[in-house]
């Protein structure tokens, strides 16, 4: 069904904003895991406690390797973008 309102949905973004979506969706990622693993840590099983860390980790992992990739390209003028280096040590 072709509707107007929806012309231009699921057309390819440009490269500088789907990098920009990219980061976004990543930031996200990595903030919900945070407050999971904030809020959960002492009312869950050891075991679900390690999978939300190492998910948690993922996410990290995927946003510096998205920073690394671009050549921290993504900072922007409103605030710091790219991962802190609290992020860096809670990977490692």
């Amino acid at each position: 069904m072709n509707n107007a309102d929806n012309d231009g949905v699921g057309q390819d973004l440009p490269p500088w904003m789907e990098l920009g979506r990219s980061e976004l969706l990543l930031r996200s990622e990595v903030a919900f895991w945070r407050g999971l693993v904030a809020s959960c840590s002492e009312t869950v099983a050891p075991e679900s406690f390690e999978r939300m860390q190492q998910a948690l980790a993922l996410a990290e992992s995927r946003l510096l390797q998205l920073y690394t990739a671009n050549g921290d390209g993504l900072r922007s003028s409103s605030g710091p973008a790219r991962a802190s280096e609290a992020d860096s040590a809670s990977i490692n």
